[in-house]
């Protein structure tokens, strides 16, 4: 019998550690242990579900949760490309859906998704994940503290909006409306301001100001070379020319947009093009894939990820772990059941009413009041392999 995948979101895994490292709640975690592995249920990590048990100030602590693994018969992680029989990230396994796009490109994105599944996790010893941590934990342990405010700082982009015309149709723009230096320094005046205004108003509450000030700093002078660049010392290009190269620049075929796309929607195929730059590398491609070679709606990680952080965009602020939540709401494509927060299961419900790719991708999804509770939910898939419509 196939075993039943169960991403686990770190609050679960946390909690079960602290339980096994309590003398008075041990023998609740262990029989928890236990009971999982009799049902078929092997849970399901990520690199991004290290970084975050290894985050924790208190090397006690850390302690506690490296050594909860050895507990399991059997664990899956997501495996990495690069380092085979490692726990890989959500880079990974749009690297694997990538690749089973261009090996058949006939292929639907429901087929894509069986076919990565095929390959994408790895299996071990519990205790082999344990010694694993251990030897690597100086290596990643800074790493985890370091990447803190970084993951605040892209949770926050990720949710607001950068500026006040993010839903400006990219036809409502007149394509003969000159783009001089003058438009272009106030664009990026106002794109200054409009982004450090709303990274404090609606980003992740406890974002070092300073920070994010310096990343909208650093984000405007980057588009500011880019449309100077583009614009030239003396020209002033038409609208059309000038939108048309600034999409070539990020390797987009100014022939996949249409006048209907907003600016965002824009800024989420550029995205797309600097993960696909990745994942080429990741791949060892000699040529690096573009949006040209690969549809965005192609990718089943890509049409969750994106999806979820559109659905976020309605809460009034960020939240600290809206970054590895996305990550994370991305397994749900690939494991039988996925443990999620309360927000992002709500995300997920309404990208499923909005979205048919999504409905037909993801499977079970549940949220925990706390890890013990996941044995009583209701209709959990008894084999693998399963599909929750």
């Amino acid at each position: 019998m196939a075993p039943i995948l169960v991403a686990m979101d770190t609050s679960t895994l946390n909690g079960l550690a602290r339980d096994l490292s309590s003398s008075a709640a041990e023998l609740t975690g262990k029989r928890f242990v236990n009971e999982l592995s009799v049902r078929g249920y092997v849970p399901v990590i990520s690199f991004e579900n290290i970084l975050e048990l290894l985050r924790h100030k208190n090397g006690r602590t850390v302690n506690d949760r490296i050594a909860m693994f050895a507990v399991f018969p059997q664990v899956a992680h997501v495996d990495a490309l690069q380092r085979p029989g490692e726990p890989g990230t959500i880079v990974d396994i749009l690297a694997r859906e990538v690749k089973a796009y261009l090996s058949d490109k006939a292929s639907d994105v429901a087929t894509i998704a069986r076919s990565v599944r095929s390959s994408l996790f790895g299996f071990c010893d519990g205790r082999k994940i344990e010694k694993w941590l251990n030897e690597k934990r100086e290596e990643y342990r800074p790493l985890a503290q370091g990447s803190h405010q970084r993951e605040k700082l892209l949770s926050s982009v990720s949710h607001v909006a950068l500026t006040g015309t993010d839903k400006v149709k990219v036809g409502s723009i007149p394509p003969n409306s000159r783009v001089d230096q003058a438009t272009i320094e106030r664009y990026l005046r106002r794109l200054q301001s409009e982004m450090e205004a709303n990274l404090r108003e609606h980003g992740v509450e406890g974002l070092d100001k300073a920070y994010s000030d310096d990343f909208a700093a650093q984000f405007v002078a980057d588009q500011g070379a880019s449309f100077s660049r583009i614009a030239g010392p003396d020209g002033a290009p038409a609208f059309a020319r000038f939108r048309d190269e600034w999409l070539r620049e990020r390797r987009i075929d100014p022939i996949q947009v249409s006048d209907r796309m907003t600016i965002y929607d824009l800024a989420e195929m550029s995205a797309f093009s600097r993960k696909l730059k990745l994942v080429s590398h990741v791949l060892g491609l000699a040529e690096p894939v573009t949006v040209r070679d690969i549809p965005m709606d192609k990718c089943p990680s890509e049409i969750v990820q994106t999806g979820v952080e559109r659905c976020r965009r309605s809460a009034p602020r960020a939240q600290g772990g809206d970054l590895i939540d996305s990550y994370r709401a991305t397994l749900a494509c690939y494991c039988d059941i996925t443990i999620v927060d309360k927000r992002t299961k709500e995300y997920i419900r309404q990208l499923r009413t909005q979205n048919n790719l999504a409905k037909a991708l993801i499977r079970k999804v549940v949220c925990l009041s706390t890890y013990t509770d996941f044995l009583s939910e209701e209709s959990l898939p008894t084999s693998g392999e399963t599909k929750d419509d």
